[in-house]
């Protein structure tokens, strides 16, 4: 009498992966107990792992050539190489011929014992008696390392070229001979000098030691009393030096050294505090009466 088909699955030795637990016989016959020369998959089962096969070929181009290594090169294209050498000549193997491969480097290569590695698009042969070579795929030739034809030269430095800058704008009133000056965020102190200049009533311009108020206010003693509150374009020159310094990448407190200012007053290395992404400050000890040119 006929029966209804049953569907039946057959799971091959060590589809479930390798069996790392501390017992052999406890789980199911799925999992592996040794790895040899096999891979393990996304999904964690084994699988073989590319390997290679014996060359048997002795005539054509392998005909007298003792091969003693190889190394597979895939370049930056997705070109394959695969390279073989003897005692004292490298090939390339293509259609199942052997093309020897011409050196250009300084080495009298006469004996085996090279290693080899895939490096930034080219591949680097190494031995302990000889200079490391490398296969360039552009040229097809091998040469010496230390004239590699792929490599880049790099060259670094740290120097940038910023605008520097020590005059602000400033609002002037008096009373008597005292004038008082607003300065936003000025960052002096007593004792300080500023070169003020600008204003039409020209008893506040000149060369004055200040007296610091606050933060963004400061006074100085005039030579004689003016008519009235400041007028015009008035700007005070300090010792305070702001740089505009595009992505500087500085921190509090780091160092730099300023050169090329026609006002010396600026050059110099100094400490300097970041005041934005593109500026910092540093101070001066002298106190120059233009901007940096």
């Amino acid at each position: 009498m006929a029966k209804n088909l049953l569907s039946a699955s057959v799971a091959a030795p060590g589809f479930y992966g390798l069996n790392t637990q501390e017992s052999s016989v406890t789980l199911a016959a799925g999992f592996a107990l040794q790895a040899d020369n096999c891979v393990i998959d996304k999904y964690g089962r084994l699988g073989a792992r590319k390997g290679w096969t014996y060359q048997t070929k002795q005539d054509g181009t392998y005909a007298g050539v003792d091969i003693k290594g190889g190394h597979e090169f895939i370049d930056i294209d997705g070109d394959r190489y695969f390279g073989v050498w003897s005692d004292t000549t490298f090939y390339i193997v293509a259609a199942d011929e052997l093309t020897a491969v011409t050196y250009t480097g300084s080495n009298t290569i006469t004996t085996d014992g090279w290693q080899a590695a895939t490096l930034n698009d080219a591949a680097y042969l190494f031995h302990k008696d000889y200079e490391p070579i490398y296969f360039n795929p552009t040229t097809g030739q091998l040469t010496d390392v230390d004239t590699a034809t792929n490599s880049t030269t790099v060259t670094i430095t740290n120097s940038a070229t910023v605008t520097v800058a020590n005059q602000y704008s400033v609002t002037l009133t008096h009373s008597g001979t005292t004038a008082t000056a607003v300065q936003v965020n000025h960052r002096l102190a007593t004792g300080d000098t500023v070169v003020v200049s600008g204003a039409n009533e020209t008893e506040y311009n000149g060369t004055f030691t200040i007296t610091v108020l606050d933060d963004n206010t400061y006074e100085y003693t005039m030579g004689s009393s003016p008519s009235g509150d400041a007028t015009g374009t008035t700007v005070a020159n300090t010792k305070i030096a702001e740089v505009t310094h595009t992505a500087h990448g500085f921190e509090d407190a780091d160092t730099v050294t300023i050169s090329g200012a026609n006002e010396t007053g600026y050059n110099g290395e100094f400490t300097i505090e970041v005041t934005g992404l593109n500026t910092y400050y540093y101070s001066m000890i002298t106190v120059p009466s233009t901007n940096a040119t």
